[in-house]
């Protein structure tokens, strides 16, 4: 298998005021098996060019939803962040967009990818998460729920990356 140097996503967050929907990685994945987390879908390095655009986006989450998560329709409501980072386990350049998603009806979990789903406020997230890695979705996200007001303080702990 060739060695990667890069890895880029889209991650999707569903969002209720403090409760985001979070879902356990399945055993079989091949990064950050059994984590809790957020769902997101591998994509090209120059599918999207311009986060900002909306419509370039959503294919990569029509593509998750039919994949991940029971083929659930899915709207791409709003971006949010982008981050890189080559701290984590992989010890690869990882780029991640991060937007705000929902959906029409409940997704169905694709148990290869995902175990099972939950809504949690931040503290239930740090709670269910101890002592499990932390990737860069996470760190992006507790500290953008928190600049939104999501979350009285970043809720992902240090320990975790």
């Amino acid at each position: 298998m060739k060695k990667r140097d890069e890895l880029h996503a889209v991650i999707g967050v569903w969002f209720r005021g403090p409760l985001t929907w979070y879902v356990r990685r399945s055993l079989q994945m091949e990064n950050y098996p059994g984590v809790w987390s957020l769902p997101s879908v591998r994509i090209a390095r120059d599918e999207i060019l311009d986060p900002a655009n909306l419509e370039l986006a959503a294919p990569a989450f029509r593509r998750m939803s039919a994949q991940r998560l029971g083929g659930a329709p899915i709207t791409v409501q709003q971006y949010l962040v982008s981050g890189s980072s080559e701290n984590n386990p992989m010890h690869i350049q990882v780029t991640l967009h991060l937007y705000a998603i929902d959906f029409a009806t409940s997704p169905r979990l694709n148990p290869a990818y995902m175990t099972e789903a939950r809504w949690m406020s931040a503290a239930e997230y740090r709670r269910a998460s101890a002592g499990q890695q932390c990737g860069l979705c996470l760190r992006l996200w507790s500290d953008h729920a928190w600049l939104l007001g999501l979350a009285e303080q970043p809720f992902e702990l240090a320990a975790h990356s």
